[in-house]
């Protein structure tokens, strides 16, 4: 889903070199329309900085973290069509081997 991939792109560079090694998973999802989607469709994630900081206090606490991250559909026109709260979480992976 273009909404999920919009937030997992920004999730998937900061964890992609995260030492230790980040896990993520999206654990939610709720979305709302308030347009009909015809023709292309532009969903767009501001929260890059807040999810940030939850990946970097899933690494200094090595607590799982979870996030909860906005996007916006667009429709071609730039008229806002849907509305999405896609929720990540974020764990410090075991490094035992077999885990």
């Amino acid at each position: 889903m273009a909404a999920e991939m919009s937030t997992g792109l920004l999730a998937m560079a900061y964890v992609r070199n995260a030492k230790p090694s980040i896990s993520m998973l999206v654990t939610n999802i709720e979305g709302s329309f308030t347009k009909k989607a015809v023709g292309p469709t532009m969903f767009k994630c501001n929260s890059g900085d807040a999810m940030r900081l939850a990946i970097e206090e899933a690494i200094i606490t090595s607590q799982p973290q979870t996030f909860r991250c906005q996007t916006i559909g667009t429709n071609g026109q730039g008229d806002e069509i849907a509305l999405f709260y896609i929720t990540w979480s974020f764990k410090v992976k075991n490094s035992k081997l077999g885990s």
